[in-house]
């Protein structure tokens, strides 16, 4: 077998996305983000002080900034997560507004 053929799947894990249980991990889903975004957003406010204790010997200026990016990053990825699942939520409740 060619390592490029597409094996079939032997088991879907979700076959209905409009079910309770998919609604319920995808809102869980926006939750968890929106809490990062709340997060992350007021960690940028107040740059330069990690939320959580330092080492014994205090922050390196190069730790700070690698942490101030991976905020950033991680701030970014949750609003594009909540583009998803606004897009999810609308795709799913627009026959019901039609």
């Amino acid at each position: 077998m060619s390592r490029l053929e597409v094996l079939p799947s032997r088991r879907v894990i979700l076959t209905n996305p409009n079910s309770f249980w998919a609604k319920l991990l995808v809102g869980w889903y926006g939750l968890f983000q929106a809490v990062h975004i709340l997060f992350n957003g007021l960690y940028l406010l107040r740059p330069g002080t990690p939320p959580f204790p330092p080492p014994a010997e205090g922050w390196l200026p190069q730790t700070v900034h690698l942490l101030n990016g991976m905020a950033a990053s991680d701030l970014v990825n949750a609003v594009l997560a909540l583009v998803f699942i606004y897009g999810y939520f609308t795709s799913i409740c627009s026959p019901l507004f039609e």
